[in-house]
């Protein structure tokens, strides 16, 4: 696991420089120079393609990473295995995009009223997904590789830098708003042609047509498996995304940007788990395929615990600064209407994390299909929740149905695991760094209004924006500390002591 750690930093380091060039995108250039409208036409876009390409790649990305080992063999090209995965994604995008145009007036009804902007900009779901589809094969292709940091740059910091160029454009008045969105999704297929010439220099490439795989006794099972993962899929992201494509037609864009800003704000939490997650696909795939259990126990009670540090650490600095990270926002005050909607998404994806890779254990191994029972239950209840809680509560009654779903879609998930596996993701150090949680954040709701008032009078500046960058540093700085020291000083996680310590002592010799 400790190599794991290791080969993920590089990682994770591009990942939060990508968040970083995503922060300065959403929280001070999208709410600057984009209206409410806008901003949330953008985000409702992205997440109608995800649940399009959900159902148009028919779970490659998934399959790929489970059946590649079977399919190893550099001699031959891994039996054209990249060749199979091309042409089964680009054969299910064909079928799809047709059920979509033939379903597209019915879908444009739906917003039509609330949300005039999205039923024009409707269209571009589909040159977006292609693009997507694309970029998800040759990202898997890559992590089967053991390569992780040149896809998560691209993904991560290259489709965020070009955004934000495309953002200046729009700022200055060199592109309107349709172009913006036409060069938008050209990005996406740059990434993707960059993304093939670096599968290309993997070695033992090639797009020539190969059927063999078509012929192998393996096919049956990787269609099932990409069929089950497909409609798994489909179901999580009803249960995380449904709230966002309903909210445009029950509170029109402007509500929906205030929800995504909170959503992108929680979804830094997520970082941690998108990067580890890469970090042990393979070694999981392999763990699985040669049924050594104590491996897998090992990464998931692991990731499960490191997760939950990160998370933790993330969750009290966001909600430590929130009220001066809205001062900071441009337009900011319309945004802060969603603070208590960003309170509840913290939680949710702190429990996530807490769950570990327990979800990643299902989908790669015999018991995949049981991942679709969860889903189709989870989508209902999701649906249910959503049509109950939005018409009563708003965007709150969204937030509010979304964590119901995460916590119920967490429990059924370790439940799952325990009963066929014998493994649970909690270790010795859980209930403590769980505690520990507890404390700092009790700490950080009690104290911080008299925290940041002792602060203001003791630098007494009248510029807002300058005392609000000021107390967010002090107080941060602050908050590791306490924190790292607590984690360090009870030994919670040694892969987090380590690198700790291993930082510690590169800092020094600088």
């Amino acid at each position: 696991m400790g190599i794991v750690i290791r080969e993920s930093i590089k990682s994770t380091i591009t990942s939060y420089t990508g968040v970083l060039i995503g922060t300065i995108n959403v929280v001070l250039l999208y709410t600057n120079f984009f209206s409410p409208e806008q901003l949330g036409l953008t985000r409702v876009l992205q997440d109608t393609t995800l649940l399009f390409i959900s159902i148009a790649q028919l779970g490659s990305p998934n399959l790929i990473i489970k059946f590649f080992p079977h399919f190893k063999n550099p001699k031959n090209n891994h039996n054209g295995f990249l060749f199979f995965a091309i042409f089964y994604s680009i054969a299910g995008f064909i079928v799809f995009t047709i059920l979509f145009l033939i379903l597209q007036d019915t879908i444009l009804n739906i917003y039509l009223s609330k949300s005039p902007l999205m039923a024009e900009y409707l269209y571009l779901v589909i040159p977006l997904g292609f693009g997507l589809i694309l970029m998800n094969i040759f990202e898997s292709y890559i992590v089967v590789h053991s390569k992780v940091v040149f896809p998560t740059f691209m993904r991560e910091v290259f489709i965020k830098l070009s955004n934000t160029f495309l953002i200046i454009l729009f700022a200055l008045s060199v592109i309107n708003f349709t172009q913006f969105l036409y060069f938008l999704i050209l990005a996406f297929f740059i990434a993707s042609l960059i993304l093939l010439f670096y599968v290309k220099n993997l070695g033992s490439f090639s797009l020539r047509p190969n059927f063999s795989i078509f012929k192998s006794p393996k096919l049956k099972q990787m269609l099932n498996y990409g069929l089950f993962t497909l409609l798994g899929g489909i179901g999580y992201l009803l249960t995380t995304k449904i709230d966002i494509l309903m909210l445009p037609a029950f509170e029109g864009l402007r509500l929906t940007a205030v929800y995504t800003i909170a959503i992108f704000i929680a979804t830094l939490m997520e970082i941690p788990k998108r990067t580890l997650t890469q970090a042990v696909t393979s070694t999981l795939s392999f763990a699985i395929k040669d049924d050594d259990n104590s491996k897998i126990k090992e990464l998931y009670q692991k990731t499960s615990i490191n997760l939950f540090i990160f998370g933790t650490i993330l969750f009290l600095l966001l909600w430590a600064n929130i009220d001066d990270i809205f001062i900071l926002m441009p337009k900011g005050e319309i945004y802060a209407a969603g603070k208590t909607v960003l309170f509840l998404f913290l939680i949710g994806r702190l429990l996530d994390l807490l769950s570990g890779i327990n979800s990643e254990i299902i989908l790669y191994s015999q018991y995949y299909k049981y991942s679709l029972v969860f889903m189709i239950f989870l989508g209902i209840i999701t649906v249910i929740t959503n049509l109950i809680f939005i018409p009563i509560y708003g965007i709150l009654g969204a937030a509010i149905a979304t964590l119901l779903s995460i916590t119920i879609y967490m429990l059924a998930r370790i439940v799952f695991v325990w009963i066929k596996f014998k493994i649970h993701p909690f270790s010795d150090s859980t209930l403590l760094s769980i505690l520990f949680f507890i404390l700092l954040l009790f700490i950080v709701i009690v104290g911080n209004n008299s925290f940041t008032h002792i602060l203001n009078n003791v630098f007494d500046i009248s510029n807002f924006y300058i005392s609000s960058i000021i107390n967010i540093t002090i107080r941060s700085i602050l908050l590791i500390a306490i924190f790292t020291f607590l984690f360090i000083k009870f030994n919670i996680s040694e892969d987090f002591t380590n690198l700790v310590l291993i930082t510690i002592d590169k800092i020094k010799k600088i």
